[in-house]
C-alpha cells in the first residue's frame, strides 16, 4: 500500500480513538483522499498511561542510518527478525489511521486498475504499525516515523493484490499499544493473516491506468 485517504476530522478521530489530540495538530497535517508516502500521518498511540492522536512521517527512518530512506512497510511474517524493525516492533507501534486505502490490479502488462478498501461500518481503519524516533544531527531536528506492517492478501483482496496492510479491531487496540507489551510472539499472533477482519471493496471510477 502506498496510498491513502484521511477526511475524518481530527476532533471525531480522536472521539473515536478514545485519544487526546497533539498539541497544533491541526497545523501539521492536512487531510485528503489521496495520500502518497513518503508524508505526514495521523496516528494513535500510547503516552504516559494515555491515548494520544499524532503525526508521523510515513517512511520509516531506523536507528543509526545517515539520511531519509523511503522505507514504507514492513513484512509481518519476518518483522520481528529484521534488525532495523525488532525494536520499534518490541517497544514502538501505533494505530496508522485511514479512512480506506487504495490497491492497483494489474490486468495486463500495462494497464492497471484500481480499488479501495474500507471498513463494512462507516468508520475509518486502524492499520498496524511500528514507529522510530530519529535524530538529524546535521540539522538538529528529531523525526518520527513510521512503517506499515504488512501480509499476504485475504481472499477478498488476492485477485487485486499479493499483499495488504495488517487491519486491526478494536479488541486489539489496547494490547497493540501497550508499551509494557514486549513478547513478539504475542505480537506476532495479533498481526496474523488469519485474525484479518472483512474490507469492503469497491473499483475506483475512472482509475485504469496504462503504463508504457
Amino acid at each position: 500500500m502506498r496510498r491513502f485517504a484521511l477526511i475524518t476530522p481530527i476532533p471525531e478521530l480522536a472521539e473515536l480513538f478514545s485519544a487526546k489530540p497533539a498539541d497544533r495538530l491541526e497545523s501539521r497535517f492536512k487531510r485528503g483522499r489521496d495520500l502518497t508516502a513518503p508524508c505526514v500521518v495521523l496516528a494513535v498511540h500510547e503516552v504516559e498511561g494515555h491515548r494520544e492522536l499524532d503525526s508521523f512521517w510515513w517512511s520509516y527512518v531506523p536507528t543509526g542510518a545517515r539520511h531519509v530512506r523511503v522505507i514504507r512497510e514492513a513484512r509481518g511474517e519476518d518483522v520481528a527478525q529484521r534488525r532495523i524493525f525488532a525494536d520499534a516492533l518490541s517497544d514502538h507501534r501505533i494505530l496508522f489511521i485511514a479512512d480506506w486505502f487504495y490497491l492497483w490490479q494489474r490486468r495486463t502488462p500495462t494497464k492497471l486498475v484500481g480499488y479501495l478498501f474500507r471498513n463494512t461500518e462507516p468508520v475509518p481503519l486502524a492499520l498496524a504499525a511500528v514507529c522510530n524516533v530519529w535524530v538529524d544531527e546535521a540539522e538538529n531536528q528529531l523525526l518520527r516515523s513510521c512503517a506499515l506492517i504488512t501480509m499476504p492478501a485475504t481472499e477478498e483482496v488476492q485477485p487485486v493484490a499479493e499483499r495488504m496492510p495488517v487491519v486491526l479491531e478494536p479488541h486489539e487496540y489496547d494490547e497493540w499499544l501497550d508499551p509494557d507489551v514486549h513478547d513478539t510472539e504475542l505480537l506476532a499472533g495479533i498481526i496474523d493473516p488469519t485474525h484479518a477482519p472483512t474490507l469492503r471493496r469497491s473499483r475506483i471510477k475512472g482509475s485504469t491506468m496504462r503504463r508504457m
